[in-house]
């Protein structure tokens, strides 16, 4: 059977499946999967290249003549991971996102959009550049979610890959499980609260904005923080604070070693225990060591450390 056979034997189970769900108007929706097969079709194999970034473009513009309410959007979804995992097109985060924003765009009401109510792990790139309205997403979604927003609250009740919020400028991202590498990478404003554990690279290069992690952090959380403030609230791995310029770090559970790593500038708190090595080759800012260290790093020039609420003196 050739795949377009298949897309349309699928599209029409899924419109007998559409037709039992409570929905505001299935013809919208049939509508909606009409587009999308369109647009599955179009992009699935020129992802990221010139007509790519232009179909993208268009995309708004034409879903924004079609009417459809959030209840539409909801009923949508299931079709879209169908889709999504039977033909392996892991970017229909893009026609989701492109939905949301153009209903928002009409309405201009901050509705609550329940958006999915099954698992999405393979679907990437939901909510980029998305600039407001609410959104509930009940199961786990992709990589690089929430990519540049500006405003709006995402509420995700499950997990999200790699690169969450990344370039995010403003709004509210909440996480109910883990996320894995580069959450908030680059971030200039908004928040963003995950409930349970983190990967790598958390708050890496972030400017402005912050960022509190009710779990544990991997690697060189907050590494050439800018800016941004921090909180974790379980323990991190080695090298928290990496090259740090700005910001405040706070982590109330304990830390492995080199904290503060060749940091030139902001603050970290350690509530609980530090590692070996702790500020080693750091040039400016100030870390506090409330509980108990292994070893001061090496090599610390003007950086001052303060132990229990004491300056240390740091032979130079």
């Amino acid at each position: 059977m050739k795949l377009s056979e298949s897309i349309a034997q699928e599209y029409s189970n899924l419109k007998e499946h559409t037709q039992s769900k409570i929905v505001s108007n299935p013809e919208n929706v049939h509508i909606l999967l009409d587009r999308f097969l369109d647009w599955f079709q179009k992009s699935r194999n020129r992802l990221f290249t010139s007509e790519f970034t232009r179909d993208k473009k268009n995309l708004e513009e034409t879903l924004s003549k079609i009417e459809y309410s959030s209840s539409d959007i909801f009923t949508l979804c299931f079709a879209m991971r169908e889709i999504t995992d039977t033909y392996n097109f892991e970017k229909s985060g893009f026609f989701l996102t492109a939905l949301i924003s153009a209903h928002y765009a009409k309405t201009k009401q901050e509705e609550a959009y329940t958006i999915i109510t099954e698992e999405l792990p393979r679907i990437d790139h939901l909510f980029d550049n998305f600039q407001g309205g609410n959104v509930t997403v009940f199961g786990s979604i992709g990589n690089f979610c929430c990519l540049d927003m500006k405003e709006g609250n995402i509420h995700i009740l499950g997990s999200t890959g790699s690169y969450c919020g990344v370039d995010m400028a403003g709004g509210s991202i909440l996480i109910s499980e883990n996320t894995t590498d580069f959450l908030g990478k680059g971030i200039s404003g908004g928040e963003i609260i995950v409930e349970k554990n983190v990967g790598r690279f958390a708050g890496k290069q972030m400017q402005r904005g912050y960022i509190c992690i009710k779990g544990n952090a991997e690697h060189n959380m907050g590494e050439l923080n800018g800016g941004g403030i921090i909180v974790v609230y379980g323990n991190t791995k080695s090298h928290a604070g990496d090259h740090m310029r700005k910001g405040v770090i706070v982590i109330k559970g304990d830390c492995d070693d080199a904290v503060g790593r060749k940091m030139d500038g902001g603050i970290i708190i350690v509530e609980g225990n530090a590692g070996k090595n702790a500020g080693e080759e750091a040039c400016f800012g100030k870390i506090y060591l409330d509980g108990t260290y292994d070893s001061i790093g090496e090599r610390i020039l003007q950086t001052k450390i303060y132990v229990k609420g004491k300056k240390l003196e740091i032979k130079k």
